[in-house]
């Protein structure tokens, strides 16, 4: 998601059938009782109208009918985006650039549970011995791939810094 518009919150449902009690102890059937919400978001991109709906829980705040929301969305795909409610939410869009970043790189902790596995069963084979050098050979993938990882961070880390 690599643009941003501001979308105008068309309508907003209450969904009564998802109760949500927050009082341990209740006198009435509704005394405590949150409910959760889904509104609709009208929003434009290179003059053609989009709409999307989003699930607000029961315990946060919900837009008003006719409120600006930002809308973050794909460039080549319009039609694919994500909604903003508020500024509470508003560091979504800084969650979302930095998992973005950390998408962008290659994983090693994948990779060497994979090798770490190969080598495992062809010495389990080898040794008729599986379930013994199987799983000795995952947990040394594991820790080797997540080696290469926190080192591959520090380094990326560093060359931001500077």
């Amino acid at each position: 998601m690599d643009k941003e518009t501001m979308g105008t919150v068309l309508s907003v449902a209450t969904q009564w059938w998802l109760k949500v009690n927050t009082k341990p102890v209740r006198k009435h059937a509704l005394d405590g009782a949150t409910f959760p919400h889904i509104i609709k978001v009208q929003y434009t991109v290179d003059g053609k109208n989009y709409t999307k709906k989003k699930w607000i829980g029961a315990s946060c705040p919900v837009p008003a009918v006719g409120s600006s929301v930002t809308v973050l969305y794909f460039g080549e795909n319009p039609g694919k985006a994500k909604i903003l409610t508020d500024a509470a939410y508003q560091k979504d869009a800084i969650l979302l650039k930095d998992k973005q970043e950390v998408d962008d790189q290659t994983h090693y902790m994948p990779i060497g549970m994979c090798l770490g596995m190969s080598l495992g069963v062809a010495i389990g084979v080898a040794t008729d011995n599986l379930g013994t050098y199987m799983p000795i050979g995952l947990s040394i993938g594991l820790a080797i791939g997540a080696m290469i990882d926190a080192k591959k961070r520090k380094d990326s880390q560093e060359n931001k810094e500077e």
